[in-house]
């Protein structure tokens, strides 16, 4: 574990090598520092910094830290924030990093498409940075390089990731290496993906995956997450609040299960734009509503409108003391972190009528109540159970109940959470307070916290 005078030590280094004499007494301000005399810092610019933090507690210190990275990249100052915060960033093992790179090296050119030095140049200042001395000639990092691996090919890939000190390097910098490995400017298709099974075949031991949460141009774009009991796979389609006659729908490309809603579309409404590492959010969706509704720009107004759109979808009061519950509550306190709830959402679709299945029911369940896509991984279903969920023509039916249990089954082997409501409990002021408790505790677990105070967006009150 490093000491509080190391950090405070790199702190001090990084900004004497990024911020010159007459400078740093205003930086040093924004930072927080108490203020001084230009003369001071030219007499010791690092004494200057240590003087004002010196006393300072280690919270303090580790904010400041990364306050300064952020502004003046520094892996070194990273690693010694990573030490003191460990939970904040994900963690990738040295035996993992080995075993990573080792396979990386045996796939092929790192660089894929791309110039060796154009790759390397995105994560590092090659012309700046010193060579490792191994050879007089070179004096920079770009220099070793493109003499060993480009002119002379006497280095191998091994050699170039040591040089440049990737086995060493950050979390945070070692998973933005690994990002860009696979991005699609680098490479695309099938070596796309024969790196990615790679890297996850690793990375997984550490509780980690590469998933797909973006697209660039139509090709995946992966970031690092935290594997956690999920859905395995992007959500592509997502047709919701149906307000009408259900939706008939045909496989519009059936190889890349691409579909089309062929009648009734203008009773429910459809999102198909990528997903983000956060999954679905309020602000995405309403932005997408606005824009598909030629209006020019999210407004309380829109938002409302939006709203009660929506809100025509559902069927009875528990369900909208649940919709409206959860706006009312946490519509303000989370922000732009609010995630979007999205009600009856189909999940199943048997294109065929009861009739023409003569009584045969092969799917029984194909709307959700309530879906939230919390991240590429984590889908939380929340069902309000009616009596036509549990009884036929009034009297207990289990036959009926033992199909739902089976469809929460499966629902939960594929990697969703289920929650599951009686109508009975969602009514007056104890099922809002009923509602807001699962809501806090379900944030809680996910963690998805609110927004400070200070920085809440001034928007839509109540909807």
């Amino acid at each position: 574990m490093a000491s509080l005078g190391e950090l405070i030590g790199e702190i001090a280094n990084v900004l004497w090598i990024n911020v010159s004499a007459p400078q740093l007494p205003a930086v040093c301000r924004r930072f927080g520092m108490e203020d001084g005399e230009e003369s001071e810092a030219y007499s010791s610019k690092r004494s200057y910094v240590r003087k004002r933090i010196t006393a300072w507690q280690q919270d303090q210190l580790v904010e400041l830290a990364q306050q300064v990275e952020d502004t003046y990249p520094s892996d070194s100052l990273q690693r010694l924030i990573e030490t003191f915060a460990p939970d904040q960033f994900a963690q990738v093992s040295v035996i993992t990093r080995q075993h990573l790179l080792a396979d990386l090296v045996s796939l092929g050119p790192l660089e894929g498409k791309l110039d060796l030095l154009d790759f390397l140049g995105r994560m590092w200042k090659l012309d700046s940075e010193p060579a490792s001395g191994a050879d007089f000639r070179c004096a920079t990092m770009k220099d070793e390089i493109f003499q060993h691996m480009i002119r002379n090919d006497d280095y191998s890939y091994s050699d170039m990731l040591d040089l440049v000190g990737i086995p060493s390097m950050s979390n945070m910098r070692f998973i933005e290496f690994l990002e860009w490995a696979v991005h699609p400017l680098v490479r695309v298709d099938d070596e796309q993906q024969r790196y990615v099974g790679s890297i996850n075949s690793h990375l997984k031991q550490d509780g980690l995956a590469l998933v797909a949460t973006d697209q660039l141009s139509g090709f995946p774009l992966f970031r690092v997450t935290q594997i956690v009991d999920g859905v395995v796979g992007p959500a592509k389609n997502l047709i919701f609040a149906s307000i009408g006659p259900k939706p008939q729908i045909v496989f519009s490309d059936a190889v890349n299960n691409d579909i089309k809603i062929v009648k009734n579309a203008e009773h429910c409404l459809v999102f198909d734009h990528p997903f983000s590492k956060d999954g679905l959010l309020w602000k995405h969706l309403t932005a997408w509503w606005a824009a598909s509704t030629d209006f020019p720009e999210v407004t309380v107004e829109v938002e409302r409108k939006f709203y009660e759109r929506l809100n025509q979808s559902l069927q009875s009061p528990p369900e909208q003391l649940l919709f409206r519950t959860y706006f009312e509550r946490f519509r303000d306190m989370m922000g732009e972190r609010l995630p979007a709830l999205i009600p009856q959402v189909y999940l199943h679709y048997d294109p065929y009528t009861a009739r023409t299945l003569q009584g045969e029911k092969r799917i029984p369940r194909q709307r959700m109540d309530f879906l939230l896509l919390l991240s590429p991984l984590e889908r939380v279903v929340i069902e309000v159970d009616g009596s036509q969920h549990y009884s036929e023509d009034g009297q207990a039916s289990p036959s009926r109940y033992a199909e739902m249990v089976s469809a929460d089954r499966d629902l939960r082997l594929a990697g969703y959470e289920v929650y599951r409501f009686g109508g009975a409990e969602l009514s007056g002021d104890s099922g809002k307070s009923l509602l807001q408790h699962f809501f806090s505790r379900l944030f809680e677990k996910h963690d998805i916290r609110p927004l400070n105070p200070q920085s809440s967006r001034a928007t839509a009150s109540n909807t």
